[in-house]
């Protein structure tokens, strides 16, 4: 296992708001969607990120998803660097499910 960076721990922190120590499919696609990517990328790359499919992302398997990601051009900005300009329709973020308005900030 590759020893995440501080930076990683940081975002996987920042992204796993009730802090039980994982991230669900929810959460990264709440932080996801803020950074302006379109929700079937979030759940198709919470998929290949989740490599025991139990529906969570352990930091273990996100540092793994991160280096990925990054290795393939990606860039997940944090919270920090995010100025709000690539902010979804709320309307749209609604019909999620359990993701909720209230979730997307303004």
């Amino acid at each position: 296992m590759e020893i995440p960076s501080d930076r990683t721990v940081s975002l996987f922190r920042s992204i796993d708001k009730d802090e039980d120590g994982k991230i669900t499919q929810d959460e990264l696609l709440c932080h996801m969607l803020e950074q302006g990517m379109d929700i079937d990328d979030v759940t198709s790359l919470f998929s290949r990120m989740d490599k025991n499919k139990d529906g969570f992302l352990s930091l273990e398997e996100f540092n793994t998803g991160m280096n990925m990601f990054s290795s393939e051009g990606g860039d997940v900005k944090t919270g920090e660097e995010w100025d709000g300009s690539h902010l979804p329709d709320p309307k749209a973020a609604a019909t999620l499910g359990k993701l909720e308005i209230r979730q997307v900030r303004n």
